[in-house]
């Protein structure tokens, strides 16, 4: 039978903590967040480049988030019954909090007019 998967892999100055683990679960974000970054800081310099290049930069981390979401997916699925069930909640909750400040901030930014001028 296969050990099951613990939160603490992840987590580094672990003392079950495991870098080819880790690697091995968010590679797949790594790579989203490198290719956002990247985007970010290409895109507002490069106003030039046609519409299909800065489409594609803006969209490019989208199919790397994607594949992380189901290979984390599948590491949850692999851990026991107590810590499945507390990664879940703290995931919905966290995703809970920030769905909740982005609106507070929209509104609030509607309100006060506290738009980025261009």
């Amino acid at each position: 039978m296969n050990k099951p998967n613990i939160p603490d892999e992840l987590e580094p100055g672990k003392r079950d903590y495991s870098f080819r683990k880790d690697l091995k679960v968010n590679a797949w974000g790594y790579l989203a967040i490198a290719l956002s970054f990247t985007a970010d800081v290409l895109l507002p310099r490069h106003t030039e480049w046609p519409i299909s290049v800065r489409t594609l930069f803006a969209l490019s981390p989208i199919v790397p988030a994607l594949l992380w979401g189901r290979v984390f997916a599948r590491w949850i699925r692999g851990m026991d019954e107590l810590h499945r069930r507390m990664t879940v909640e703290v995931c919905l909750f966290a995703t809970h909090g920030d769905a909740v400040s982005l609106c507070r901030i929209a509104s609030s930014s509607q309100r006060w007019d506290l738009s980025v001028a261009q």
